[in-house]
């Protein structure tokens, strides 16, 4: 038997966090959140699997994604990282101004959104993106 699978055996593998025997958030198999928490590479190497994940989740909700101009699949990515796959695709307008390469109406639609008040710069950039985005 190796140790990982031992490990395995003994602490179990949990997908959510939890709170263990002691009260320690921990998450995975044993991964104690608040003593050791998580290196930058282990964030970088989540974080790039979350990408890779709601980008193939917009590829799935909106056929056009896989052919938008770069810029495009950035600012959905982001917002959809922010905000959710659900929660990306109540910008029907912004959308829809994006599906038709209107990239300035859809900046302006973006910035009109309660999402936008409530995540200040991050709204402006995007939009911002989104603006210089050639078709």
């Amino acid at each position: 038997m190796k140790i990982a699978e031992l490990l395995e055996k003994h602490e179990a593998y949990r997908r959510f966090v939890y709170r263990d025997s002691v009260g320690k958030l921990t998450v995975g198999i044993g991964r104690n959140l608040e003593d050791r928490g998580l290196t930058h590479e282990e964030s970088v190497y989540l974080l790039n699997n979350d990408i890779a994940d709601f980008t193939k989740q917009l590829s799935l909700k909106l056929p056009w994604f896989k052919t938008a101009p770069d810029n495009v699949k950035l600012v959905l990515t982001d917002m959809g990282f922010n905000l959710g796959i659900s929660g990306l695709l109540t910008f029907k307008n912004t959308l829809e101004h994006i599906r038709k390469g209107e990239y300035n109406l859809a900046a302006e639609e973006m910035l009109l959104s309660k999402w936008a008040k409530q995540v200040g710069i991050r709204a402006i950039e995007l939009s911002e993106i989104l603006k210089n985005t050639s078709k």
